[in-house]
């Protein structure tokens, strides 16, 4: 979930609102900030950008026609979800959500019932993978806010070790974090997965990556080599794809994300 505004008190839940869209779309709406956007119609409408960008690591990186299964750190609107199992008949996705209020928002939008391959829970998304099985996901895909920022428990090694417990041999870890100027979270999540990780790509707006405008940047972590010349070939011309050298050079120097 892309959430952009300032951060919300701990102890307050968020603010959520479901509002009309056109064509028929719903935003989903926290704390006044614009959260997701479903199609209930089309399940790929990708309406972000970096949603784009995860699918197409989600498209090039699997056999076309074979299901997956997913684990979604952060509901959201279930879109990207959504989109797997329409673009990947058979897929599973489960989905962690841990603001019960989004997830009242959520129900509001969809029958979660009638969402082919799709089971939503309420809880902290590290916590709940922890009881994932091992080995028994293909995907994992870390997408969770509190106002701009990923809550800490899901950015650090440790986290690493969780994600890598559930993931299948050649499985990918998804992060979408938001960046700031000088460009300091990129470079420490960054190092992170690649202590972690054999190889990790980058994809992001340009002027995000040279740190002078405040974005999102999807991270690729896989321990095989990912399909870069055609997430390359795909790229728009307002983001660019960091091949795992260019984001060991970004990430040089940065400190490690660890729990305290």
């Amino acid at each position: 979930m892309a959430r952009r505004g300032g951060r919300r008190k701990a102890e307050q839940g968020p603010s959520v609102r479901v509002v009309a869209a056109e064509g028929g779309r719903r935003r989903m709406l926290v704390d006044g900030l614009e959260a997701s956007v479903v199609d209930r119609a089309d399940p790929t409408h990708l309406d972000f950008p970096y949603m784009r960008w995860i699918a197409d690591v989600l498209d090039l990186g699997w056999r076309a026609d074979a299901p997956l299964r997913a684990v979604h750190v952060g509901a959201g609107g279930c879109v990207l979800a959504r989109y797997l199992a329409f673009t990947r008949p058979g897929s599973h996705s489960e989905a962690y959500e841990s603001d019960a209020a989004v997830l009242d928002a959520l129900a509001a939008v969809l029958d979660l019932r009638a969402e082919p391959g799709l089971r939503v829970r309420h809880g902290d998304g590290r916590a709940l993978l922890g009881g994932h099985p091992a080995r028994s996901a293909d995907v994992v895909i870390t997408d969770a806010f509190a106002g701009p920022v990923v809550p800490a428990h899901l950015t650090t090694l440790e986290y690493q070790d969780d994600v890598r417990r559930v993931l299948r041999a050649g499985g990918v870890h998804l992060m979408n974090v938001i960046d700031v100027p000088p460009g300091r979270t990129a470079r420490r999540q960054a190092a992170t997965l690649l202590a972690a990780y054999a190889e990790v790509v980058l994809i992001a707006p340009r002027a995000v990556v040279a740190g002078r405008r405040t974005g999102n940047v999807v991270l690729a972590a896989a321990d095989r080599t990912l399909s870069l010349a055609r997430l390359r070939a795909r790229a728009r011309k307002d983001h660019e794809v960091l091949a795992p050298a260019e984001v060991a050079v970004l990430a040089e120097g940065a400190t490690l994300l660890r729990d305290r």
